[in-house]
């Protein structure tokens, strides 16, 4: 479900807001693909801002 707030948000700034289907989370590589290279927000942060 995506709250309302989000949606008037991305509205403001005219982004465009696709979804990915429940259990499909193979269409979104790239938050894939970053969750995998990182343990954590200290270890994103470390990496990061090296």
């Amino acid at each position: 479900m995506t709250s309302n707030a989000i949606l008037i948000w991305q509205k403001k700034r005219s982004m465009l807001w696709h979804y990915i289907a429940p259990g499909k989370l193979q269409h979104n590589g790239f938050v894939k693909s970053f969750n995998g290279r990182f343990r954590n927000i200290a270890h994103a942060r470390t990496v990061i801002d090296s």
